[in-house]
Formats: structure tokens, C-alpha cells, sequence
């Protein structure tokens, strides 16, 4: 799953933290820019593949991930 920030003041990893302490999982594993989550309540293992808000890499994450993460910001337009 690729995790899109959309505005300047959200961050990827918090919003993948986020993700980890609701499904209560405390070790966050990061190689690179990808984190892996292992959901033993749901059998499923999803990996994250951080990024940046960098044109040229959202794209390329976006042709080898199977779903997007789109993040808005509540304070910040665009």
C-alpha cells in the first residue's frame, strides 16, 4: 500500500504508526522507505511504502502497489 501525503504538513510515518498502535502492534519495522505490518487478528500481512511528496516516486510506488493511502491535512489546503 502505498501511503500518499497530499499536503506539506502530514507525514506518512506518523499516519503508518498510527496504523500499527490500532491494530496493537508496538515494533515498527522500516527497511528503507517500506514498513511491514503483521495483523495476526485479521491473517494479514500489509506492507507500507512511505513516501515523500515527490511527483516522479508517488508514481512509481503507485504502479507496483495494489491500493493507495491518500493523506489530507484538517489545517493546510494543498
Amino acid at each position: 500500500m502505498a501511503v500518499i501525503p497530499l499536503c506539506s504538513d502530514v507525514n506518512s510515518l506518523n499516519v503508518v504508526e498510527n496504523i500499527y498502535e490500532s491494530v496493537e502492534q508496538l515494533a515498527l519495522s522500516i527497511s528503507g522507505n517500506i514498513a511491514c505490518l503483521n495483523a495476526g487478528r485479521f491473517k494479514q500481512k500489509v506492507q507500507f511504502i512511505l513516501l515523500d511528496r515527490n511527483f516522479i516516486d508517488i508514481l512509481d510506488a503507485c504502479k507496483m502497489a495494489d491500493s493507495m493511502l491518500l493523506i489530507l491535512s484538517a489545517k493546510v489546503e494543498s
